[in-house]
C-alpha cells in the first residue's frame, strides 16, 4: 500500500495527523486498538460473577471485537448494563445489551444476538466460559484467508476443560485437562455421533446464520450440537489445532451447575434418532460401533469427573 494512502487511513482511524516522515513500514500499532470485524454474542442469566469474568476475557483479547451483544435472560437489563460499564475495559460503545425480562430460551436468545450482529464474523461466548487472549487473533488469521470461499463456514479450535466450584471465596479452579485434544478435522459422520467442539470454540462467517436460519427455537439444550451438524452439511469447517477455548465445568451440587447428564443424554438420543431418520446417521454400519465407543468414553469421563469432584469436595 502506498505510504500516502496508509498515512491518510491512519489519520482517519486514530484521529491524528501523521507527517510523511513519521510513516514507516516498521510502525506497528497494538492489535487491541484495531477492532476486528467480529461480533461476540454472550448469553447470561442471573450470574453476574460469571458475566464479569466473560467480559474480562473478551476485553483481554489481543484483537478486540467490533461488537459485543449481551443477551440478559430474566433481567430488565439495568444491572447488566451497570456491570458492563464497571467491568468491561474495552470500548463501552461496542457493547449492546438485549434484555428479556421473561426468558425466551437458550436458542431464541442466540437468535436475538445473531439478528443484532453487524459484522462479517460471529463468535459465541456463554457467560461461564472464557477464551485464551489470542483466540480472536489466531482464529481470524485462519478464517480470513478463506473468507472468499462461499462454502467456507468457519473455523474451530480445541478446548480445555476447566473443573471448578463456587465457594465463599469465589470461583476455585480444581483441575484442567484437554477436552478434545485429538480434534484435527470436522466430519459429519463423526459429528452425528458426538459433538466434536464446544459452542465458544467456533468462529462463524455470517453467511452460515443467514443460510441456516440460526438455532432451533424448540431446543433448550444441545442446540449448538444440532447447529454444528447442519453447518457441516452445508459448509466446510476448518480446525485450528490450538487449545484457545476454556470450557468451565462445575459439579452437580454446585451453586451454578452445568446441565444435568440425564437430560443431556435424553436430548442426545432424540437428536440422533432425528438424524437417523434423515439418513445422516446409520445404525447398521461400522460407524455406529465407533459411535458407541465414543459414547462409552464420554460416559466414563463423566463418571471419572464425578468421582474426582466427590473426592475433592469430601
Amino acid at each position: 500500500m502506498p505510504l500516502g494512502v496508509m498515512r491518510k487511513r491512519w489519520a482517519r482511524r486514530y484521529g491524528m495527523a501523521i507527517s510523511r516522515r513519521s510513516v514507516r513500514p516498521a510502525i506497528r500499532f497494538p492489535m487491541s486498538c484495531c477492532p476486528s470485524d467480529v461480533c461476540v454474542i454472550v448469553r447470561t442469566c442471573g450470574r453476574p460473577e460469571f458475566l464479569c469474568r466473560a467480559l474480562r476475557s473478551i476485553a483481554a483479547q489481543t484483537l478486540l471485537p467490533r461488537q459485543v451483544v449481551v443477551i440478559a435472560e430474566g433481567d430488565d437489563g439495568a444491572s447488566v448494563r451497570a456491570l458492563v460499564e464497571g467491568s468491561f475495559s474495552g470500548p463501552a460503545a461496542a457493547v449492546e445489551v438485549i434484555a428479556n425480562p421473561v426468558a425466551v430460551g437458550r436458542s431464541a436468545a442466540l437468535n436475538q444476538g445473531l439478528a443484532a450482529a453487524r459484522t462479517t464474523w460471529i463468535a459465541i461466548l456463554d457467560d461461564d466460559d472464557t477464551w485464551d487472549p489470542a483466540f480472536l487473533t489466531e482464529m481470524l488469521a485462519v478464517a480470513g484467508a478463506r473468507a472468499g470461499n462461499e462454502w467456507f463456514g468457519g473455523v474451530v479450535c480445541r478446548t480445555e476443560a476447566v473443573y471448578e466450584r463456587i465457594s465463599a471465596a469465589g470461583v476455585e479452579i480444581l483441575e484442567k485437562e484437554p477436552f478434545n485434544p485429538s480434534l484435527t478435522e470436522v466430519r459429519l459422520s463423526a459429528l452425528v455421533r458426538a459433538n466434536q467442539f464446544t459452542i465458544h470454540a467456533a468462529l462463524w462467517h455470517r453467511r452460515v446464520a443467514e443460510r441456516l436460519g440460526g438455532f432451533r427455537d424448540d431446543l433448550h439444550m444441545l442446540e449448538d450440537w444440532e447447529f454444528n451438524v447442519r453447518v457441516a452439511l452445508e459448509f466446510t469447517i476448518i480446525v485450528l489445532p490450538r487449545m484457545l477455548a476454556h470450557y468451565h465445568l462445575r459439579p452437580p451440587d454446585d451453586r451454578a451447575p452445568n446441565s444435568g447428564a440425564e437430560d443431556l443424554d435424553r436430548m442426545a438420543r432424540t437428536l440422533r434418532a432425528e438424524w437417523r431418520r434423515a439418513g445422516w446417521a446409520n445404525r447398521s454400519d461400522e460407524g455406529f460401533v465407533a459411535g458407541l465407543l465414543v459414547e462409552l468414553r464420554h460416559r466414563w469421563r463423566r463418571r471419572r469427573s464425578k468421582a474426582r469432584w466427590k473426592k475433592r469436595l469430601s
